[in-house]
C-alpha cells in the first residue's frame, strides 16, 4: 500500500508501545531464522559484550518474583543476537523440600512443594517439559505435571532412608532411571508408575555405585564408586541383564560421561582417563598422566569426537580421541568442571568465580561469564544458547543465587534464593539437559 510505513518506522514504533510483544515476536522469528540456519552458533568473537537484559542481582532483591523480563530498546537487538532461538524452562532445589519453576519467555517463577519427607536431591525433565520427576533423600520419588502443576505419583522402589542419588530419562519420554544408596537401580514408567526392572549394582567392601547414564541405543550405564574394586557397568534396559562390565586398569573411578551417540563411554581416575566403546566394552582410548592435580571434571565434545577433561592444577585437556592428540588449556585459577555446549565444539569451563567458553578445536578462549561468588552448578540447554549457573559464596559451600545466561555472555535473568541446586533444562520441542553432583550434560 502506498500509505503503508516503512519497515523500520514500524519497528521503531512496535518497539514502543508494546516491547513485549515484540520480544515475543523477536524470539519466534529468530527461531526461525536459527532453526533454518540448523540451529548454529555464531562466531562468539562477534556476539555483544556481556550485558544485563531483565533483572540483575539489585532488581532479584528488589522483587521477590519477577514476572517478565524487563526489556528495552537496546537490549532487543542483543536479545536477537544472543542466539537463543526457542523457549526453555529451568527446574532447580531450593531449600529442603522445594522445587522452583521458571519459564523463559515470560519470566514467570513458581514454587512447586513435594511430598517427600527427605531433601530434594535431583530433579529431570522428561521430553516435552510437561512433566518432572523429583528424588529425595529419604529413597522416594515423585512425577508431577507443570501444567497444571499436581503431584502425579509417589514412588517407593529403593529402600527407605537411603538416599536417591541421582535420576536421568530415556528419550521415550515415558521411561526413567533411577540410582540410589541400596546398591540398586530402578528403571520406571512415568505414566504408570510401575517399576520395570530392578538393577542390583555391583559393591565392594560397602561401598556401590553411585552414578547413572542413558545412552540412545536403550543402554543403561553405572559407574562411579569410592572402592577401586567397583568398575563400571553396561546394562540392557530392556531386559534389565548386564552386557558388560568396563574394568578401570587402575585406582577407582571418579567421575564417568556417556558420549552424545551413546557408542562411547569414558570412566576417570585420579590423573587418567579411560574411552570404552561401550557395544564391545574394548578399550579404546588410554589417556594416561595428563594432569598433575586431581582430575575434577569430563565432557564428552564436538559430538563425542574428543574428550575434555579438568583438574585443580589449572588446565583444561582437549583429547581427540581418534587420532590421541592433546591440547592444553592453561586458565589462572583451579578449574571445577567442563560441561559440553550441545551441537557446537564449544566447551564452558567452571571456575571458582566465572565460566570460561572454549573452542574446543583450537582451545581458544573466547569469552568468560563473570560471577560474583564461586559457581557450584552449571547447566547448558539442549540447543546450546542458554546457560544456568548456581553460585554462592565459597565460605558457605552451597548456593545462593541461580543466573540464567545467554552463550554469548548476556546475563539474562538472576534470583537470589537460599540452597539453590540441581539446575535442570528443558526445551518446548522435548529435548532436556541436567546436571547433578557428579554429572555433566548427555544431550538429547
Amino acid at each position: 500500500s502506498r500509505y503503508a510505513l516503512p519497515a523500520s518506522a514500524c519497528f521503531a514504533s512496535c518497539c514502543a508501545m508494546h516491547p513485549r510483544l515484540l520480544a515475543c515476536l523477536v524470539v519466534v522469528l529468530h527461531a526461525e531464522l536459527a532453526q533454518s540456519a540448523r540451529i548454529g552458533h555464531p562466531g562468539l568473537e562477534s556476539l555483544p559484550p556481556p550485558g544485563r537484559l531483565g533483572h540483575d542481582r539489585a532488581d532479584a532483591r528488589s522483587a521477590s518474583v519477577p514476572r517478565h523480563w524487563d526489556l528495552v530498546p537496546e537490549d532487543i537487538v542483543e536479545f536477537v543476537r544472543a542466539y537463543i532461538p526457542r523457549p526453555v524452562q529451568v527446574a532447580l532445589s531450593s531449600g529442603r523440600n522445594m522445587a522452583l519453576l521458571w519459564k523463559s519467555d515470560s519470566g514467570d517463577l513458581t514454587r512447586i512443594f513435594h511430598d517427600q519427607a527427605g531433601r530434594l536431591v535431583d530433579i529431570k525433565f522428561f521430553p516435552g517439559g510437561g512433566r518432572l520427576a523429583t528424588a529425595s533423600s529419604d529413597g522416594t520419588l515423585a512425577i508431577w505435571s507443570t501444567e497444571p502443576q499436581q503431584l502425579r505419583h509417589v514412588l517407593h522402589g529403593h529402600a527407605m532412608g537411603t538416599d536417591v542419588y541421582e535420576l536421568q530419562v530415556f528419550l521415550d519420554g515415558d521411561r526413567f532411571v533411577s540410582i540410589g544408596g541400596d546398591t540398586s537401580a530402578v528403571i520406571w514408567s512415568a505414566s504408570s508408575g510401575e517399576m520395570f526392572h530392578r538393577l542390583v549394582l555391583d559393591a565392594a567392601g560397602g561401598e556401590s555405585q553411585r552414578a547413572v547414564r542413558v545412552a540412545p541405543d536403550d543402554v543403561v550405564v553405572t559407574g562411579v564408586s569410592y572402592s577401586p574394586d567397583v568398575g563400571a557397568t553396561v546394562w540392557s534396559a530392556a531386559s534389565g541383564e548386564v552386557q558388560r562390565r568396563l574394568t578401570q586398569p587402575s585406582g577407582r573411578i571418579r567421575l564417568m560421561e556417556v558420549s552424545p551417540e551413546g557408542h562411547r563411554a569414558v570412566t576417570v581416575g585420579a590423573h587418567s582417563a579411560w574411552v570404552w566403546d561401550i557395544r564391545s566394552g574394548a578399550l579404546e582410548r588410554e589417556l594416561v598422566d595428563g594432569h598433575e592435580g586431581f582430575v575434577e571434571g569430563v565432557t564428552f565434545a564436538d559430538l563425542g569426537a574428543r574428550v575434555v577433561t579438568c583438574s585443580s592444577d589449572g588446565e583444561v585437556l582437549i583429547w581427540d580421541i581418534g587420532a590421541g592428540a592433546l591440547r592444553r588449556v592453561t586458565m589462572s585459577e583451579s578449574v571445577l568442571g567442563v560441561f559440553a555446549v550441545p551441537r557446537s565444539d564449544l566447551v564452558i569451563a567452571s571456575l571458582p568465580s566465572r565460566l570460561a567458553v572454549l573452542n574446543s578445536t583450537s582451545g581458544k578462549h573466547l569469552r568468560s561469564l563473570d560471577s560474583a561468588d564461586d559457581v557450584h552448578r552449571v547447566a547448558v540447554s539442549s540447543h546450546g544458547h542458554v546457560v544456568v549457573t548456581c553460585s554462592g559464596p565459597s565460605e558457605h559451600r552451597r548456593s545462593q543465587t541461580t543466573t540464567v545466561w545467554a552463550i554469548s555472555g548476556l546475563r539474562l535473568w538472576t534470583l537470589d534464593e537460599d540452597e539453590s541446586d540441581s539446575p535442570t533444562f528443558s526445551s518446548d520441542r522435548g529435548c532436556s539437559v541436567a546436571i547433578g553432583d557428579l554429572a555433566s550434560p548427555i544431550h538429547s
